[in-house]
């Protein structure tokens, strides 16, 4: 399975993107990570991706493999780029850096990892 994650709007405070599975084009779902200029943003590469229980969420989620200059980045819920502290937020929609249905997002991405055992996501742009 592969995520890919396009990064479209380089706001002042966040940048916005849009992830699409396993190269449909059909959208999955958008996302929210910190602004280009945070040094929190994450390289734009190919990255495994593997479920890992999170000690600061208490719940099984998406982990980012050989991260450079980062630990523990994750896929996970959020509604604003301040619940990011370099990690992808997602969501069904994206405004004004915010995002709606986080959790419902999480989850999905979480059951579809459940049942592979190669999961990829490419950070474009």
């Amino acid at each position: 399975m592969k995520f890919s994650l396009y990064r479209k709007d380089y706001a002042k405070d966040y940048t916005r993107g849009l992830m699409y599975l396993n190269d449909s084009t059909t959208l999955f779902c958008s996302s929210l990570e910190r602004a280009k200029d945070s040094n929190m943003l994450i390289e734009s590469t190919l990255y495994k991706t593997i479920l890992t229980e999170s000690k600061r969420f208490s719940r099984l989620l998406p982990l980012l493999l050989s991260v450079s200059n980062h630990e523990g980045i994750r896929i996970h819920a959020g509604n604003t780029y301040v619940d990011s502290a370099g990690c992808i937020s997602v969501g069904d929609l994206v405004s004004n850096g915010v995002i709606e249905h986080s959790r419902v997002t999480e989850r999905k991405i979480v059951e579809l990892m459940k049942n592979t055992n190669k999961c990829t996501i490419d950070i474009l742009f």
